[in-house]
């Protein structure tokens, strides 16, 4: 892997970790919650967009579920750190 390819999975991470973050100080309960919420991002994407190279481009069904189970449990950790350090939303 080049320094550039790295560079880049780094940015695109800390960009997703920024729009989660957003959306988790929009959310109103408690830390579990919103780290659960961050995840169902981490389903939704995945469904949307890796389960369509599966259906498309034959992508092997194995790599389609591992992709999911990866993003979800990486997303649920990255979650519980965003809800732990973001201040929830304060119910109107």
């Amino acid at each position: 892997m080049s320094p550039r390819q790295l560079i880049s999975e780094l940015v695109t991470n800390i960009v997703g970790a920024y729009i989660a973050a957003v959306l988790a100080a929009m959310m109103v309960g408690t830390m579990m919650k919103r780290a659960y919420a961050i995840a169902l991002l981490a389903i939704f994407a995945s469904v949307s967009l890796s389960f369509s190279y599966w259906i498309w481009y034959g992508f092997p069904a194995k790599f389609v579920l591992g992709e999911l189970l990866t993003e979800m449990i990486g997303w649920f950790l990255a979650g519980l750190v965003i809800a732990k350090l973001v201040p929830r939303a304060v119910p109107s």
